[in-house]
């Protein structure tokens, strides 16, 4: 009787199966469906905010963590490796043949009699010992992590292309405003030169005034064309047409620091997406070793048959290991295949820290510079261009330092901006290479330890 209820268990297994995935792949089931609403519609059918008149950084991070395809094309990418797992984990791991045949005889026989039904698993393919399902679910598992990882990088790399294509416009827009503003001087300096000609005044300063004006003007048009460029560039990162239209502030203001250097050093290139992913890559390796060495555990196939009232049977064939260099091969190439992973990451981690190093020094050479034009050098240089207009006003200097003047003042106005924008760019590299975003470090410094960062949006 236990012989029979155990048979029919095995039976009932063959058809039902079962997942031996790992534990936490349900709370990867639970992160990738949280992680998916905004892309749970296909994308023409989901209503995504247009951008206000001006643009703030967070407005065009939003649209683009709505609207990327990269970062959607990423996330489908984890979610179809958590797809994966449970089906890796199925065991028995082959389908299930159900097998008839019937026994023609002039015997007086009944008709159940002569009738066999055979259950078996697929013939062609062996049933896996379950250690080995399990440990390819884990594996399975590991990759998933590792395309969350993925994921995360992915939002850094997009949120950090972004932002620099959005400060690339603003100081694209920036420079033709300057321009703009330099040009139109540049014209009335012109036509006084001109009107001076006319009194006596030296012909060489209305040549040279007009020159500038024309080099000038020709500028203007080449910053015209590059305002378009970048704005095409934004546009196509937040997946509108590259000519819609878009504004943004004069310039926009510097993020805010709030005193987190010592905290983001501290992190420095901690939680890097990058090299999370690749922690995870080593762990399937790791976990790729141990299911090439199970090789040596054997395989097997097993059958049931019925016939009639007569007989009930069991068949079972055990596959020996016998393909000794092969698994042998397998295993060893697993281990180079660790090998090359941990040379992998070792590598990455270092040039992680030098790039977030890099950063770090550009980012404050960046700042620096700002503090410098802002506090001495543009105040002098405005001051030195408007002694020039008094006394170009008054005929007391030629048209040469006037319009010298107002290039240092218009070259130093452009760096300002220059310097300004490199400083955001460089910090919203250091959160990509952190993995961090600068609000979220100042929220958690005046939040309890257990308190979670705010993301951006």
């Amino acid at each position: 009787m236990r012989l029979s209820a155990g048979i029919g268990c095995i039976i009932l297994l063959m058809f039902v199966g079962c997942s031996l995935e790992p534990p936490a792949a349900s709370s990867e089931r639970k992160s990738v469906a949280q992680a998916g609403r905004r892309y749970e519609k296909p994308y023409d059918q989901r209503q995504i905010p247009e951008l206000p008149s001006q643009p703030t950084w967070q407005d065009v991070l939003q649209r683009a963590f709505l609207a990327n395809g990269e970062l959607e094309a990423a996330y489908f990418e984890w979610k179809a490796a958590v797809d994966v797992i449970r089906g890796t984990g199925e065991w028995p791991n082959t389908m299930t043949g159900l097998g008839y045949s019937y026994f023609w005889s002039r015997d007086n026989i009944k008709g159940w009699n002569r009738t066999t039904l055979n259950l078996q698993s697929d013939p062609s393919a062996t049933v896996a010992f379950p250690l080995k399902t399990a440990q390819a679910a884990k594996i399975a598992h590991d990759d998933a992590v590792a395309k969350a990882r993925r994921f995360a990088e992915t939002k850094f790399a997009v949120q950090r292309k972004v932002l620099t294509a959005y400060y690339e416009y603003a100081l694209a827009s920036e420079k033709l405003r300057l321009q703009q503003e330099s040009v139109r001087l540049l014209q009335v300096i012109a036509d006084s030169a001109g009107q001076r000609v006319q009194t006596g005044g030296p012909q060489e300063d209305m040549l040279r005034a007009q020159t500038e004006y024309e080099l000038g003007d020709n500028e203007f048009e080449n910053l015209k064309v590059d305002v378009m460029v970048q704005r095409a560039n934004l546009n196509a990162l937040l997946s509108r047409p590259p000519e819609a239209p878009l504004d943004v502030p004069q310039l926009p203001p510097a993020r805010s620091w709030q005193g987190q250097e010592d905290r983001l050093i501290l992190q420095a290139v901690d939680a890097n997406p990058e090299l999370a992913a690749l922690a995870a890559e080593l762990k399937s390796r790791q976990d790729a070793v141990e299911l090439a060495k199970l090789a040596w555990i054997p395989d097997f196939n097993i059958g049931f048959s019925w016939t009639g009232d007569a007989s009930k049977a069991i068949n079972a064939m055990i596959m020996a290991p016998t393909t000794v260099l092969r698994i042998s091969g397998q295993i060893d190439a697993s281990k180079s295949l660790l090998r090359q992973a941990q040379a992998t990451t070792r590598q990455t981690q270092s040039d992680k820290a030098a790039e977030f190093l890099s950063a770090f020094y550009e980012f404050h050479n960046s700042q620096r510079q700002v503090e410098l034009f802002r506090s001495r050098i543009l105040p002098r240089a405005q001051q030195t261009w408007e002694n020039s207009t008094r006394l170009y006003s008054n005929g007391q200097s030629g048209v040469v330092d006037f319009i010298q003047s107002q290039r240092t003042l218009l070259q130093v106005r452009q760096s300002v901006a220059e310097s300004a924008m490199m400083r955001e760019k460089k910090l919203a590299e250091m959160e990509a290479l952190a993995g961090v975003d600068i609000e979220a470090v100042a929220t958690a410094s005046t939040q309890p330890a257990s308190a979670p960062s705010h993301d951006k949006p």
